[in-house]
């Protein structure tokens, strides 16, 4: 096998940066070619190149990304449920799972992860079932993707103010108006979002 797929080696580059963000250590080559679909030694001659162009760092058994520090600290955060990307939902508090996040990836803090539900913000990118990682702290800017408690309630919008100063969730979703927030409201800052996991489309899919 001389061709080298770069669709499948940038699916490799993704799966090895996921698979080490979720266990906090690095895929062996028999898990990489049972995800990819591959045949071993397939594998092998794939991972040779990917670490000749320096797409991948191998020492003995460990299969590292550059862009990944072997030795940094993992960060552990919550899944707390879903969080609605329309019209502010309950917010399920119950914690169903915890995962790993690579501080060299994500920075240092304490996070937590919702799952988003709802289609507001598919235009910054945020679509139901996508995992969004939170950053817990009490101040945002403006432009910042926010975790808003408001009167009771939660969802996850823009945070926005006019000229004013009168603060509005803006959701992503041109179909869709913002919600001002008045003083009379109970409002809390429950977060900044940080990262989004989510799953690619690709036609490599079809090799699995």
């Amino acid at each position: 096998m001389r061709y080298k797929s770069p669709e499948l080696m940038e699916k490799i580059v993704r799966f090895v940066d996921e698979y080490y963000m979720v266990h906090q250590k690095s895929p062996s080559m028999a898990v990489i070619a049972d995800e990819i679909g591959l045949h071993r030694s397939n594998v092998q001659r794939y991972l040779a190149e990917m670490t000749e162009k320096g797409m991948l760092i191998q020492k003995g058994r460990t299969i590292i990304t550059p862009g990944i520090e072997k030795n940094s600290k993992p960060v552990l955060a919550a899944h707390v449920g879903s969080i609605r990307c329309g019209t502010p939902e309950f917010e399920e508090q119950d914690i169903d799972a915890y995962y790993t996040l690579p501080e060299a990836i994500f920075g240092k803090g304490e996070y937590y992860i919702l799952t988003a539900k709802g289609d507001s913000m598919i235009e910054a990118g945020i679509e139901e079932g996508d995992l969004v990682v939170v950053r817990k702290i009490q101040e945002a800017e403006i432009g910042d993707i926010i975790v808003a408690l408001l009167n009771g309630e939660n969802t996850l919008k823009r945070y926005t103010k006019d000229k004013s100063g009168q603060v509005f969730l803006h959701p992503e979703n041109s179909s869709m108006e913002d919600i001002p927030v008045s003083e009379e409201d109970e409002f809390y800052l429950q977060g900044v979002a940080t990262h989004i996991i989510k799953k690619i489309a690709s036609s490599i899919d079809k090799l699995r």
